[in-house]
């Protein structure tokens, strides 16, 4: 275990626990506020073509806005607060969900318009009760307060922040055999599926190896 002088871990042991909470604040109603809408507008913005690749740009991009507006503004007033799980979570939600269709990486021929939709409400309703059971959460915890702790350094949450990307793309990057052009062309290769799955990339290194 590193030591509180190691530089991994500081002690805070005469700082107010109201303090250190304002460094994290978070805008539950005004991030929920932005789902819902973000909702509504991606809801509207569905085309009757909706299977055509790329025809849920717009729709996804609404939503994708949506889903991150009370974080960013958070994150303008309160930098620490972009490490909240509820945070990391509203951006998973882009990569995982919102990414693909903004790519227009494929189309969704022989999917129902009453699934995508229900696709769409499904990513706001989960969205939005993440950030519920987050403000539950906290609001229990408000009554405890701690006279002493530690709180990693800019230096270990960096560390960390390296070690997690670099183990997210090893797979993309395996399958390109470590070319950063690959890697990077596949963000945005269309009509190949998302670069978190190997195959695009195995497709794509063939193509640039036959070509």
């Amino acid at each position: 275990m590193p030591s509180a002088d190691s530089g991994l871990l500081q002690s805070v042991p005469h700082q107010h626990p109201n303090d250190r909470r304002m460094q994290f604040r978070t805008f539950p109603l005004l991030s929920i506020m932005g789902i819902v809408i973000g909702y509504l507008i991606a809801d509207l913005l569905i085309p009757d073509a909706y299977f055509v690749q790329g025809a849920l740009f717009a729709p996804s991009l609404a939503l994708s806005i949506g889903l991150v507006s009370g974080v960013v503004l958070a994150g303008l007033s309160y930098p620490g607060s972009a490490l909240r799980a509820e945070s990391i979570m509203s951006f998973g939600l882009i990569y995982w969900v919102t990414l693909d269709p903004m790519q227009g990486s494929y189309g969704l021929w022989g999917t129902s318009l009453a699934a995508v939709h229900n696709a769409f409400l499904g990513t706001a309703i989960f969205a939005a009760s993440m950030w519920i059971g987050g403000s539950i959460s906290h609001a229990r915890l408000r009554s405890r307060t701690p006279t002493m702790g530690w709180e990693p350094t800019p230096l270990l949450i960096f560390q960390i922040g390296v070690i997690v990307f670099l183990g997210a793309i090893f797979k993309p990057m395996l399958a390109c055999s470590f070319n950063p052009v690959c890697l990077g062309e596949g963000f945005f290769y269309r009509g190949r599926p998302s670069p978190g799955r190997p195959i695009s990339f195995q497709t794509r290194a063939l193509v640039s190896t036959r070509c």
